[in-house]
């Protein structure tokens, strides 16, 4: 096979038995895939709710920093924020969002 008139740009190789440019050997571990035009593992398309960033070793959307909670308070994965663990107040006491007591 004459492959002179294939170029590869890095970190792409030439292979001479195809002719093709191609990644020298990358192994991903799932659920990164091999990105075939940088020649590096990455995560496939993942939209993180808003808050959120994606972890790229897992692939999965988590909250930016490990955030302490008040007590009384739970941390929502999905939106990052603490929030009151379940408190139900009866009229006319109307829950606080801040101290999650009944007031």
């Amino acid at each position: 096979c004459e492959c002179s008139y294939v170029q590869c740009y890095p970190p792409q190789v030439l292979k001479s038995k195809t002719c093709k440019c191609e990644c020298p050997y990358v192994q991903c571990y799932p659920p990164q895939v091999l990105n075939e035009t940088t020649c590096q593992c990455e995560c496939p398309y993942v939209k993180c709710e808003y808050g959120q960033v994606l972890n790229p070793k897992t692939c999965k959307c988590e909250c930016p920093y490990d955030l302490q909670c008040e007590y009384g308070q739970v941390l929502n994965p999905k939106t990052c924020k603490c929030e009151c663990s379940y408190v139900q107040c009866y009229p006319p006491q109307v829950l606080n969002s801040k101290t999650c007591k009944c007031e």
